[in-house]
């Protein structure tokens, strides 16, 4: 019966370090438009500057009216672009472009701070022009950059939201956060990898194992 106690405990401690431990993707799709998180900089000025990919495939329903990124409180002010100004879409090579991606100019407006829509707290790119949806040709991508004061040792997860139309819809990607994740896969869902055990899989063993444990405790209390 110890045993099978220390056995529960040890699978319960599992379990809330799992928990903790929030895997951030490096891609997300919301509302059939895919956000694909490139890479920062490291500028050596005690700034860093972060990329991203939106592209619409034809799945989407709405035109894009916006989409958020949140930025972590540990990091200082966004440096660039500056609130409220145009930013203009990048279309080098750096970036996939011409490879990975067909990318186009587009003028976006930039707003820092909450989004009242999303909630989400950090920079927001509205009304691009073009704007991405289904009609044109197809996919397109537009790829976005900021600038925060502060460097991390790697991305975290952090909350990034699209608005199409009227709905929104939120999902997890890597961007500027206080604590890095353990583990940044890209689309780790839909790894091939069979052979590596996934985090959400290790959650849910150490779930079952802690509950089996704690039943076969309890019967052998009663016993």
């Amino acid at each position: 019966m110890r045993t099978w106690r220390a056995a529960s405990l040890l699978a319960v401690i599992l379990l809330l370090v799992s928990a903790g431990l929030v895997v951030a993707a490096t891609t997300t799709t919301l509302l059939g438009y895919q956000i694909d998180f490139l890479g920062f900089t490291d500028n050596g000025n005690n700034t860093s500057t972060w990329t991203y990919a939106v592209t619409t495939d034809g799945d989407e329903e709405k035109g894009l009216s916006h989409w958020s990124l949140d930025i972590n409180a540990c990091f200082g002010p966004i440096v660039a672009p500056a609130n409220s100004t145009h930013f203009t879409t990048k279309t080098g090579a750096e970036f996939g472009c011409g490879t990975t991606y067909n990318c186009e100019v587009a003028q976006c407006t930039v707003v820092q701070g909450i989004d009242p829509t999303t909630g989400v707290n950090g920079i927001k790119f509205e009304n691009c022009s073009p704007q991405l949806s289904k009609d044109g040709p197809e996919p397109r991508t537009q790829i976005f950059q900021f600038t925060v004061e502060g460097v991390p040792s790697q991305g975290g997860p952090v909350t990034v939201a699209v608005k199409p139309g009227q709905g929104t819809a939120s999902g997890t990607l890597i961007g500027p956060a206080c604590t890095p994740n353990s583990v940044a896969l890209r689309d780790f869902e839909a790894s091939s990898d069979a052979a590596t055990p996934k985090p959400y899989t290790l959650l849910a063993g150490a779930l079952v194992f802690g509950l089996a444990g704690i039943v076969l405790s309890w019967r052998s209390a009663r016993g």
